[in-house]
């Protein structure tokens, strides 16, 4: 049934290859639970008390309220989907509540302080440094997300016309402007990257690792904080909420 759900989801619904993968841990983990705990092996059999006694084994777990709340969301979605196709009469989980989380003020920096922040940073003339300085400056100067970043390829930078071409949450493309500066900064990190690898790279992709291939999510997320601590106080997701105030030229 899983199998089926998470098909569901990604040739219907057309979500994301990470957010799926969130969907496929959420499951597994209250699959293992149930499991564990009442010698329930389907997840799809599962009644509401044993729904809600996995929700308290995550909060005693030390599970933040988010967290748990999008578990809340996919067991949901997972039990939804299995009355929709008549694979179980009744819905156990429509009586879960999400859990109360404490509001967050998003924290917004200037263009100007983010320019210093940048300008301070003690780049060299590596391609794992010009790497590092593109990653921050198409993340704060654009306000794309890490995923997006991840999937840019170079045909989606339009130099004509000034802007890139991102593939958004389920698949919808949206164009985003880019200053001169950044564009040229690109094409000089272009020419490095394919000198450092020798031309031989054998696909498109902006950013990449050590060994050639497409950075994953997980090492794109790291080297967005800085090639040192305390550069940025800002995660490179909260900075798009500030990308308004960052469209300052890259010098």
């Amino acid at each position: 049934m899983i199998e089926a759900f998470l098909r569901h989801l990604e040739y219907e619904k057309r979500y994301s290859a990470q957010t799926i993968k969130a969907y496929t841990q959420d499951l597994a983990q209250l699959r293992d639970f149930l499991e564990q705990t009442f010698e329930e092996a389907q997840p799809a059999q599962a009644l509401y008390p044993q729904l809600r006694a996995w929700l308290v084994f995550l909060s005693e777990q030390g599970f933040l309220a988010r967290s748990i709340n999008r578990k809340i969301a996919t067991t949901k979605s997972f039990f939804k989907f299995l009355c929709k196709n008549n694979y179980r009469p009744d819905n156990p989980a429509e009586k879960l509540k999400a859990l109360k989380t404490p509001s967050q003020t998003p924290n917004f920096i200037e263009a100007e302080k983010l320019r210093h922040l940048l300008d301070d940073i003690p780049f060299a003339d590596t391609f794992a440094d010009w790497r590092t300085r593109v990653i921050l400056e198409v993340l704060y100067g654009t306000g794309i997300r890490l995923a997006e970043l991840m999937h840019l390829q170079w045909p989606d930078i339009d130099f004509s016309q000034q802007q890139i071409k991102v593939m958004g949450k389920r698949r919808k493309e949206r164009l985003i402007p880019v200053n001169a500066a950044l564009l040229h900064l690109l094409k000089q990190y272009e020419l490095r990257k394919q000198a450092h690898f020798d031309g031989k790279l054998a696909h498109r992709y902006l950013i990449v690792g050590d060994q050639g291939a497409r950075l994953s999510y997980a090492d794109l997320q790291g080297r967005a904080s800085g090639p040192g601590p305390g550069y940025f106080a800002l995660a490179p997701q909260s900075a798009r909420f500030a990308s308004f105030f960052c469209h300052a030229p890259t010098q």
